[in-house]
This record gives structure tokens, C-alpha cells and sequence, in this order.
């Protein structure tokens, strides 16, 4: 199995993958930083897709 596939640790959080979206990656928040419809579509659309973009 690859490296890149396997769990990691990291204090008390356990990573399942290596790919790993900060939620101040896009603008489509609210004002105030929180999660609308908009956000989670960006984010599912972006689950969807086989190419990581950087």
C-alpha cells in the first residue's frame, strides 16, 4: 500500500488521507466565516473530481 494511503496521526486527530482542504481555501463562506449551501457545493463538487488542483 502506498505511504500516501495510510492513516496518520497527528495528536489526537487521525488523518485518512493525505488530501486535506482548509476552509479558508475559497471565499465562498459567509461574511462571518461560517458554511452556507455554496461552500458545501463548492466542496462537493470538489470530492467529485479525480485531478487535485493547487
Amino acid at each position: 500500500m502506498s505511504i500516501i494511503l495510510k492513516p496518520v496521526r497527528t495528536y489526537k486527530i487521525v488523518l485518512n488521507n493525505r488530501f486535506v482542504l482548509l476552509p479558508f481555501e475559497t471565499t465562498r463562506a459567509n461574511k462571518d466565516g461560517t458554511v452556507n449551501e455554496n461552500l458545501i457545493k463548492h466542496y462537493d463538487e470538489k470530492s467529485k473530481v479525480d485531478v487535485l488542483t493547487l
